[in-house]
């Protein structure tokens, strides 16, 4: 074989030295093959010293809110169909536990890499240390526009966008105040830890299902506002309806307990120039909400 021939793989095994990300390449059986050097800071071992060990020795995962140890990502892409992979965290934040060490926030993904037919011979894993990020998004959290637990801007900064969209020359624009129903009893029940599980959860699948341009706050408690722009009464209250028909057909599953929160909400139209004071406006969004919340036929309340 000439030099030109290695070439390929000298450049592939360059790229990954060069990698910030800690990258692990195992064989079928999930023995490490290859470690770069991200991934011996990470692990605390020289590569010679990793090699032909298990994967899932060296390196364990943890779901950081309730301490359980999450499945291995190498054995889960060996053993699953032709072109697995996975991606962790899929909702909550994860730990990496190195043999040697002290735990570290990471993002992982792992690949399958295949042989010319759909055997596994072996994965690909990358371990992205997430400390830094994290401590940024501590920076910004301090600034005090963003809620701790959902990351969903705060009371204080939704009022300023409602302001803003007050001053401006456009609209009409909607604002929706959203109660959960019967939060407590979730508290009461199973746990404060399930509470906060159940408010990232409404965060999570509400975030989804409105635009960018959009703001979604956490407002205190249970209670959250969502700030429609240039959106008419019509539509704000089809909205509306979708968000609460969503978390009525969808259960949450914490830990062995399902449960089903419900939400109440109510709504305002608010136009460019309003005389109305911020807090006006969205204390008229919770009286709405509160009509809602006591007429159990009507979850929904858009008062133009």
């Amino acid at each position: 074989m000439s030099d030109n021939d290695d070439a390929p793989a000298l450049t592939a095994g360059r790229v990954l030295d060069c990698m910030q990300q800690a990258v692990l390449v195992t064989d079928a059986h999930g023995r490490v093959r290859y470690a770069n050097p991200a991934a011996e800071r990470l692990l605390g071992e020289r590569a010679d010293a990793l090699a032909g060990r298990a994967s899932h020795e060296l390196l364990q995962l943890t779901d950081e809110r309730s301490g359980q140890a999450l499945p291995d990502p190498v054995g889960e892409v060996l053993a699953g169909p032709p072109w697995t992979t996975v991606t962790a965290p899929a909702a909550a934040p994860v730990l990496a536990v190195p043999a040697r060490g002290a735990p570290v926030p990471v993002r992982v993904s792992a690949g399958a890499m295949h042989d010319d037919g759909d055997t596994a011979a072996g994965a690909v894993v990358t371990v992205h240390d997430d400390s830094e990020e994290r401590a940024l998004r501590r920076v910004v959290e301090e600034s005090g526009t963003q809620d701790p637990l959902t990351r969903l801007v705060n009371r204080a900064e939704f009022a300023q966008r409602v302001q803003r969209l007050v001053e401006g020359a456009d609209g009409p624009h909607a604002l929706l105040y959203l109660d959960v129903d019967r939060f407590g009893a979730i508290n009461d029940q199973w746990g404060h830890a399930a509470g906060d599980f159940a408010l990232r959860e409404i965060t999570r699948m509400f975030s989804e299902m409105i635009r960018a341009r959009d703001t979604f706050a956490r407002l205190g408690g249970d209670e959250f506002g969502l700030l429609l722009e240039h959106c008419g009464p019509g539509v704000a209250e089809q909205i509306a309806g979708s968000l609460h028909a969503t978390l009525v057909q969808r259960p949450l599953t914490w830990q062995q307990a399902e449960f089903a929160p419900t939400v109440s909400i109510g709504g305002i139209v608010v136009h460019a120039g309003e005389t109305r004071e911020v807090e006006t406006l969205i204390g008229a969004a919770e009286a709405a909400c509160e009509r809602a919340k006591q007429d159990d036929s009507r979850p929904v309340r858009f008062e133009a």
